[in-house]
């Protein structure tokens, strides 16, 4: 009897494993390729299919992946990232550095010596080149029609004109943060002249914070793909890439450019950077020939990093895309949590917490500081959005949770709106480009004297403060 109820048990079971096996996907449709999975993504999803297939593919500013070993402490370390609402743009806050947005579908990589430059040096030494052009001309290699002509740009519109002047003149004064600003309003009205990416090449390379010397050679590229009869560009781009310790690159660049203005090729200006340049090649020649090949190569970098890894995976950091925007002004050097995301349905603002305690929000399009808030006494790390709301949560070191949302422009103070931009952003730049160990002298907090208390606290009670704020800037 017993043995037949066992079995009877068993038959049962067995029914109920044959239904649950019928309710169940075929083990054959669990299986799935990589390339045929359609992702879920935040946001509005990605209508247009267009999900990169690639199972690897780095990101990294140019300035960054290209002198890797230039930049060993602090580490650039990622604290957040985060996609736009369609999937199409990736956001990164590097630590130690910037906020920077890249193009996940047509990023492009890192070029310091643009092709047609290669091309005209390289006929000229081979004597198959054609006569040296005109001041004035240029050849079809640099974006330019065939007959050497160039059709010349529309004046600046009042408005331009006005921003640019402003920021011409606070240039004058040595107030680079501030002129900047204006060159990048300008640009996001404007974004068809070159003379002000050439005026903010100008101004970057002055300011000097990080990265500030290969976004000027960017901005060199942009004013000469614009306008390629535009002198100071061209020459600011080989300056700039002497300044970034790339004497081969400036040499290229600084030949091309006497070849392609002859009358300005005998100033004094280009007679020191040609000068600077020379040295600076001597210097490489007396190098042993292992180092020699190394210089200026960062894909040829046989470091000890380099060396630890395999030679697909160098292949794929030399071949990182990079940035198509960044954002300037917070500071993140502290906790590695800090976090940057997307504002607006259409991703108008950019946000992130600071060392400071400060929410910086960017106006995406000028990269511009919109507002600046102080949303923690000590640092802030948590920055979101809610997903239906316009309600913004942030938090941070202090034992409070604050909840943002906009108000009326009715000319209201707000008391934790940071008034000093430039100050702010100024005092960030300098924390990040501090001694390490200072900087971390500097996070130190005294303990208190002898009388201290050595028992652990107890857990602190988090409070949800509700602000409102305006994206305005005053």
């Amino acid at each position: 009897m017993h043995r037949k109820g066992v079995d009877s048990d068993m038959t049962a079971d067995r029914d109920v494993w044959r239904s649950r096996q019928q309710t169940r996907v075929p083990t054959s449709q669990m299986l799935f390729d990589r390339q045929n999975v359609l992702c879920s993504r935040a946001g509005h999803g990605d209508p247009d299919n267009d999900v990169p297939k690639a199972a690897v593919q780095y990101f990294a500013p140019g300035h960054l992946s290209m002198d890797a070993n230039e930049h060993t402490f602090p580490k650039k370390a990622t604290t957040y990232v985060s996609f736009s609402n369609d999937g199409n743009e990736l956001m990164v806050n590097l630590g130690s550095e910037h906020v920077y947005l890249f193009d996940i579908n047509s990023g492009r990589r890192p070029i310091l010596v643009e092709s047609f430059i290669i091309q005209h040096n390289h006929g000229n030494r081979e004597g198959e080149g054609k006569q040296p052009a005109k001041n004035g001309t240029t050849s079809p290699a640099n974006g330019t029609s065939g007959n050497g002509t160039v059709d010349p740009q529309p004046p600046l519109p009042d408005r331009i004109l006005q921003l640019k002047e402003a920021g011409n003149e606070l240039v004058n004064k040595g107030e680079y943060i501030a002129a900047v600003d204006y060159y990048n309003s300008a640009i996001a009205e404007c974004p068809d002249h070159a003379v002000l990416y050439s005026n903010r090449a100008a101004t970057l390379m002055r300011r000097g914070w990080s990265g500030d010397t290969y976004a000027a050679i960017r901005d060199c590229y942009k004013a000469i793909k614009l306008d390629p009869n535009n002198v100071k560009s061209h020459f600011r781009l080989a300056k700039g890439l002497m300044e970034l310790k790339r004497p081969r690159e400036a040499h290229e660049c600084l030949l091309y450019f006497k070849d392609k203005f002859p009358r300005h090729a005998a100033s004094h200006a280009v007679f020191l950077l040609q000068k600077d340049i020379n040295v600076a090649l001597e210097n490489i020649e007396t190098l042993p020939d292992e180092v020699r090949a190394t210089v200026g190569n960062s894909a040829a970098d046989e470091n000890e990093e380099a060396l630890s890894t395999s030679l697909s995976e160098r292949q794929l950091r030399a071949a990182a895309l990079d940035y198509t925007a960044r954002f300037l002004g917070h500071c993140n050097t502290t906790t590695d949590i800090k976090e940057a995301i997307f504002l607006g349905p259409h991703s108008d603002f950019v946000a992130a917490g600071s060392d400071d305690g400060s929410l910086f929000i960017w106006c995406r399009s000028s990269g511009n500081v919109a507002r600046c808030l102080r949303a923690d006494e000590s640092i802030l790390n948590c920055v979101q959005m809610h997903p239906t709301l316009c309600l913004l949560a942030t938090s941070g070191i202090e034992a409070v949770v604050r909840l943002w949302s906009p108000r009326s422009e009715d000319g209201g103070i707000e008391s934790r709106v940071v008034a000093d931009l430039e100050g702010a952003t100024y005092a960030n730049q300098q924390r990040m480009r501090s001694d390490p160990f200072e900087a971390m002298l500097f996070n130190i907090s005294f303990a208190g004297g002898g009388e201290r208390d050595l028992h652990p606290p107890a857990c602190r009670t988090t409070y949800v403060h509700t602000r409102t704020y305006t994206l305005t800037r005053t």
